[in-house]
């Protein structure tokens, strides 16, 4: 006999990521007729069956997402490989671009805390920047401040004074370089060690080259040199704004 009622544990739990997708299509198209409770851990889950579904569980007190834009809802099922349960979970977040990003930070907290973010409950999320706003829907419904870093892409009004503005400022913090001409991570890492280029280089390449080598070097070798940073996380400067950044998110 077929029962009104569906009741799931972590259906996420042994399955390859294809099979569990496969499971939620499974859960969608034959069970239209019942009411489903389904007890996860997974992103995935919650963004397939939709985020306005979800009840979340947490300190003691129950939050809805039945408020979050439709379009944002519909924008994590169509990408559900989003980490937005870390979000909703975490004490305090970082959001960043991308794995550049993440290293710098975690080296610049490791320099001025000898600790790394997660020590001290901060959860640093890559989610590249397409996906930044509705990340910002998701915080600012849940009433949980977020810093997010990003690039200034040379256009400070555009990508980032109208992109936002639409947010409280309480809430999404905003942490970038406020010269437009060093328009990404790479040119405002190396301001910030200007006066040791030669030194720089050497840490991050193994030789000594100009200062722009170097900045083609990066450019073309993100996630390299970022690693190279990381193991000497207190032998450089970073700049003004991921000091900003790691300062907000310590609060």
């Amino acid at each position: 006999r077929k029962t009104s009622i569906l009741l799931i544990e972590e259906p996420e739990n042994n399955l390859s990521y294809t099979n569990m997708a496969k499971l939620v299509s499974e859960i969608i198209d034959k069970n239209k007729d019942r009411q489903i409770f389904i007890a996860t851990h997974s992103s995935f889950i919650v963004n397939k069956l939709g985020l306005d579904k979800i009840i979340l569980l947490y300190n003691k007190a129950q939050t809805s997402l039945k408020k979050l834009p439709h379009d944002t809802i519909e924008y994590f099922k169509k990408l559900p490989g989003y980490d937005t349960l870390r979000l909703a979970l975490a004490e305090k977040v970082i959001l960043v671009e991308g794995p550049t990003d993440e290293l710098i930070i975690q080296a610049a907290y490791l320099k001025a805390y000898d600790c790394l973010p997660i020590a001290d409950g901060i959860d640093i999320i890559s989610v590249r920047s397409l996906a930044f706003k509705r990340f910002c829907d998701m915080a600012m419904l849940l009433n949980k401040p977020i810093v997010l870093v990003t690039d200034n892409d040379g256009d400070i009004q555009g990508n980032i004074n109208k992109k936002y503005k639409a947010y409280d400022k309480s809430i999404v913090i905003l942490a970038y370089e406020k010269n437009q001409s060093f328009n990404t991570l790479e040119p405002s890492f190396l301001n910030a060690n200007i006066d040791r280029i030669a030194e720089l280089s050497k840490l991050i390449t193994g030789e000594e080259k100009t200062y722009a080598d170097l900045l083609n070097f990066m450019i073309k070798n993100k996630t390299e040199w970022a690693l190279r940073v990381f193991d000497h996380p207190k032998s450089v400067n970073y700049p003004e704004y991921i000091n900003d950044a790691i300062q907000y998110a310590k609060k």
